[in-house]
């Protein structure tokens, strides 16, 4: 998806300065209205939207000598742990923490919001308490399947996502880099001396990852000519059996997949090499 401009990205295509277009689009009478006028329909015609949370904090540090801003942030868990594998929890634990750290040291709280397990709590009811407790951020946690959150009232909000699959309403997202993961595993495994890996993945989750897993270990070859690697496994479906036969054919030293079970897996394929390695 493509991003919405921002506050200097606009002042930018005017050739104005970043602060004329601010007091222009809060309405301050220092701007010439003539100006104003062209700033406001360049704003409207980018698709600009006011952030409120940035702006809330930039008006707090124009009143503060010291710059600081205390206010209240949400990570808001759609899913709840109890639906994901225990490698995923600790992914999410970590992005829950990292997100708490970093909002403390910017002076703000971060609350962890779990709606999966509140089941009297749906998001029309989450977007009244948000509103009541004068919270304007949300970070959201990666989810399992497509969603939307629609309903909650996003002019009241400013709002990042923590991974690809929600795409309603258009969030700005912040995540992993899978393909130069992929990169660094297969530079990792090739100094422990393994030199036919395979990789597994379901579609959805290749889907999921816009491709680039596949793509990043479609390109071995040309950055490590040492490698023979085995044909991908993708199917919409993991299962036991379609691992085994697929792999005792191919044979792989070094298996990488996102389903840490695949590690189980090949403790009984027939014929496997003793060494075995599954990155999830």
């Amino acid at each position: 998806m493509s991003a919405r401009p921002s506050l200097r990205d606009l002042a930018r295509s005017l050739g104005l300065s970043h602060t004329t277009v601010s007091e222009a689009l809060r309405g301050g009478p220092r701007v010439h209205p003539k100006t104003r006028d062209r700033i406001l329909a360049a704003a409207a015609e980018a698709g600009y939207q006011h952030n409120p949370l940035a702006g809330a904090l930039m008006s707090e540090m124009r009143r503060s000598r010291t710059g600081t801003f205390r206010g209240s942030l949400a990570i808001l868990d759609l899913d709840g742990p109890r639906s994901r594998p225990k490698a995923s929890n600790r992914f999410h634990r970590a992005l829950a923490l990292g997100a708490t750290q970093g909002a403390a040291d910017l002076g703000f709280k971060a609350e962890l919001i779990n709606l999966a397990e509140t089941e009297s709590l749906s998001l029309q009811r989450l977007d009244a308490i948000l509103h009541a407790r004068a919270i304007r951020g949300i970070f959201l946690l990666p989810t399992k399947e497509p969603t939307t959150i629609l309903d909650l009232d996003w002019s009241k909000y400013a709002g990042i996502y923590s991974d690809y699959i929600i795409d309603q309403p258009p969030l700005h997202t912040i995540c992993s880099n899978h393909y130069r993961s992929m990169l660094l595993a297969l530079d990792r495994i090739q100094e422990l001396g393994y030199r036919r890996p395979g990789l597994v993945l379901r579609k959805a989750h290749d889907e999921r990852l816009l491709y680039r897993w596949k793509a990043a270990f479609s390109t071995c070859r040309n950055h490590h000519a040492s490698f023979d690697p085995a044909p991908t496994l993708m199917v919409p479906l993991l299962q036991n059996e379609a691992f085994a036969a697929r792999f005792t054919e191919v044979a792989p030293d070094v298996v990488l997949c996102h389903d840490a079970e695949v590690m189980e897996w090949m403790t009984t394929v027939p014929k496997f090499p003793i060494r075995m390695a599954s990155a999830a």
